[in-house]
């Protein structure tokens, strides 16, 4: 399962039951469930997840152009606390050498170096950062100075 606001890494099923139409999914690493029914043409499913609360979810069916991409880069996604209640996605190749730290401009995040970054994993050990606001890194609603944001490549 993936949760596309919490983090590009996938969360483990623990159990699928399909009994008729009824699914039922159990996700015991972030303690919810859903329960829905398939519909006559397996295109959605309308049920309810329940983590604390219940609340209503229709899943349906992606077409290419709707699909979710799946990083299949093969860093590894760590996260840092640069400030109170702020952490950035920092993205690993890993490698061998001295340290390189690539920032993705404004706009972009860490990602934007999935395919360039391996490239120069034999001579480094390759990093990059997503700044706050962008990618999987917090979005605060303030402090977004250059010297904040200096400090957070810093940390």
């Amino acid at each position: 399962m993936f949760s596309i606001d919490q983090s590009p890494n996938p969360i483990p099923v623990s159990a699928v039951t399909l009994l008729g139409s009824k699914l039922t999914l159990n996700i015991e690493a972030v303690k919810g469930t859903y329960e829905g029914k398939v519909s006559a043409d397996g295109n959605s499913i309308v049920g309810t997840w329940t983590q604390g609360s219940a609340l209503p979810l229709e899943l349906l069916r992606t077409t290419k152009q709707t699909a979710w991409q799946i990083d299949e880069s093969t860093h590894k996604v760590l996260f840092i606390n640069v400030d109170a209640n702020v952490k950035l996605e920092i993205l690993d190749w890993g490698g061998s050498g001295r340290p390189v730290v690539l920032l993705a401009g404004l706009g972009d995040n860490a990602h934007v170096y999935d395919d360039f970054a391996p490239k120069l994993t034999g001579s480094y050990h390759v990093y990059a950062i997503s700044r706050r606001g962008f990618g999987a890194s917090s979005v605060p609603e303030t402090a977004y100075s250059a010297d904040r944001l200096g400090n957070d490549v810093l940390a």
